[in-house]
């Protein structure tokens, strides 16, 4: 790292503060905006105040390179852009690939570091020439509780070592094509059952559990030189006796992370919009300040950067926040930066499209998202029958969402995709809008047709509730008593024993289980195959 020069006048300082600062551009919440649509607000903003770099939601191919490309030419120092791209750049950026969720990288078996290196690089590049600097990922949080309503498969593993190792295998590979990356959401977020876009959770292990289990992974992250950590707004009371949650925490930031597992690179806050941490002050200011305080050096989704600069510059100004400090940690932001134009030189913020890549041939993103969702599939039960169906015999399909989104298709793609194979196909999708009377009627479907199919799309959803609705686990338990089923989980495992709902009766039968572990669009696909015959698990 480079000198660090505090700021000489209050001019500098506010410079300092602004490049802490990381708005979004784009979003995926009411009122939805493409990164495109959004752009104009941003030009504004960057008069006015010299932010250190944008978070990007709602992306859409080359629009967004475009805009990105004017916002680079406007912006006094090159802007840092991130995103969160857990699956891959697709995840926020249409046109580049959807991989599965992270969960199924570990259902792989022997070959899944080598897949999530793979699956890393081919996402690094995808981000690089669409404008993204930094991938907020991955997540290095250890999916222990079942019943974890905001992690769950977006978590590489329920068990520590070997989160650890697919963390690190995704570090390795992101930098080997050269993206910033960050490891989230410190110091874990895994064994939770609230979720923090909500409100605030809280974990009451001892330290010795906690480091056995939370911290493995975020050392195994260091020890891979991961360039940023991203914080929970979680609490931790073997840490902080006061309760704070990790973002407002100077034991847990300062304490733990600097000087016990000794990171040097930065750390961002998680989204200070959510209400995990939103409510633990008075303004976007005050929380700002309290969490530069306890030690973080990037405020992600901040509303209002320039009203929140003059509250910190003020802070500065009455002792309440040191000089030296912001000093710092506006270093950390110019380190990334150098980062990249060392690698790529100005290219890579002002030509992103025109990157040279080193010789290495990629495989093509989707024809490897496609290999993990193929691979991923498991087969978590065997009573009776081959989880082959016939292809000669009718299959109807009850889709259970207990979450309906306004980005969800008019039908899930696994019903297009299992009319290859069976033309006369009878489906149905059980939201929690459906009416009685469709219930009904799809009931009676079931009951009548040769063979069964019950989907469940049971997965992580800020803001949404965890787990079957009560009265789809009651027709589910009903239905397993009458007649042989396949039952599968597109999303957490858990959801086949019948995760949410009433736990009174359980789900038992002649049931063959299986899980996707994602209901991402390629693993519908690769689903219907399997179940057609095509290939073997």
């Amino acid at each position: 790292m480079t000198r660090v020069l505090r700021a000489k006048d209050e001019e500098e300082l506010r410079r300092q503060v602004g490049q802490l600062m990381f708005p979004r551009i784009g979003s995926n919440l009411p009122p939805v905006r493409t990164v495109d649509e959004d752009a104009a607000a941003i030009e504004k903003l960057l008069i006015d105040c010299p932010i250190g770099g944008l978070c990007l939601f709602n992306g859409k191919g080359a629009d967004t390179r475009g805009s990105l490309k004017r916002l680079q030419q406007i912006s006094e120092h090159p802007l840092l852009v991130a995103t969160d791209m857990e699956r891959g750049a697709g995840q926020q950026i249409a046109g580049a690939t959807l991989f599965p969720h992270a969960m199924a990288f570990s259902a792989i078996g022997e070959e899944a570091e080598e897949r999530v290196a793979l699956f890393a690089r081919v996402a690094a590049r995808e981000a690089l020439s669409s404008g993204v600097q930094i991938a907020f990922a991955p997540v290095a949080d250890v999916n222990s509780n079942p019943a974890n309503p905001i992690i769950a498969t977006r978590a590489f593993a329920s068990e520590p070592n070997l989160a650890a190792r697919l963390v690190a295998s995704y570090i390795r590979g992101a930098h080997e094509e050269g993206l910033l990356v960050t490891a989230k959401h410190f110091p874990g977020h895994g064994d939770t059952e609230l979720d923090s876009h909500d409100e605030l959770p809280m974990v009451l292990h001892d330290e010795t559990s906690l480091w056995h289990q939370e911290l493995v992974p975020f050392q195994a992250a260091i020890d891979a030189q991961v360039d940023l950590v991203m914080t929970s707004h979680v609490s931790y009371r073997a840490w902080d006796d006061d309760g704070r949650p990790a973002t407002l925490s100077a034991n847990i930031l300062r304490g733990l992370l600097r000087k016990r597992l000794r990171f040097v690179g930065a750390v961002v806050s998680d989204s200070l919009l959510m209400a995990g941490v939103r409510a633990c002050a008075n303004s976007e200011g005050d929380l700002a300040v309290r969490a530069l305080q306890s030690g973080v050096d990037i405020l992600l989704d901040v509303q209002r950067p320039s009203e929140v600069v003059r509250h910190v510059v003020q802070a500065v100004d009455e002792g309440r926040l040191d000089a030296d400090d912001i000093a710092l940690s506006c270093q950390r932001v110019v380190d990334l930066r150098e980062k990249m134009l060392n690698r790529f030189g100005e290219a890579v913020f002002y030509a992103p499209d025109e990157i040279e890549w080193n010789d290495a041939v990629l495989p093509d993103g989707n024809v490897l998202a496609r290999q993990v969702a193929r691979e991923a599939i498991t087969v978590m039960t065997r009573e009776g029958e081959s989880p082959r169906l016939s292809r000669d015999a009718n299959l109807a399909v009850m889709m259970l969402k207990p979450n309906q989104s306004r980005w969800d298709p008019p039908e899930q793609p696994l019903a297009e995709c299992l009319r290859w194979f069976w033309p006369e196909l009878r489906y149905g999708e059980w939201g929690p809008e459906s009416p009685d009377s469709d219930v009904k009627r799809w009931t009676e479907m079931a009951e009548q047709t040769d063979q069964l199919l019950v989907a469940m799309i049971v997965k992580p959803a800020a803001w949404h509730r965890f787990g079957l609705l009560s009265q789809q686990r009651q027709w589910l338990v009903q239905m397993a008593r009458r007649r042989r089923l396949l039952l599968v989980s597109l999303g957490v495992p858990a959801a086949l024993n019948g995760l949410g709902g009433e736990s009174g009766n359980a789900i038992d039968g002649e049931i063959t289980r299986l899980c996707t572990y994602s209901d991402v669009p390629v693993s519908q696909e690769m689903f219907a195959r399997f179940l057609a015959g095509e290939f073997v698990s």
